[in-house]
């Protein structure tokens, strides 16, 4: 049986991350840990978020790989489509 060690998160709040824009309001962006299906776990972002003229709260788990997240930020804009699309349902 193997065991899962967690590390401390390195970060509290990643909303600085997240690209700002008219489609979403970030509620709260914190570092956490994702599952992959092993015994190991990847470190991620989980990001609760507000769709412009939609009511409820949201939330996605990005995982952070690389530094490229680090250097052009979130964008959550085809996150907000997937919310829109499903209303219209």
């Amino acid at each position: 049986m193997s065991s899962v060690i967690q590390e401390p998160l390195l970060y509290d709040d990643l909303s600085y991350l997240v690209l700002p824009s008219g489609d979403y309001t970030v509620l709260s962006a914190t570092q956490s840990s994702m599952d992959t299906g092993g015994t190991e776990l990847v470190d991620s972002a989980e990001i609760s978020f507000m769709v412009t003229g939609r009511t409820g709260v949201f939330t996605v788990e990005i995982p952070l790989v690389g530094f490229r997240i680090f250097e052009d930020g979130i964008d959550l804009t085809s996150e907000a489509a997937i919310v829109n699309a499903l209303y219209s349902l």
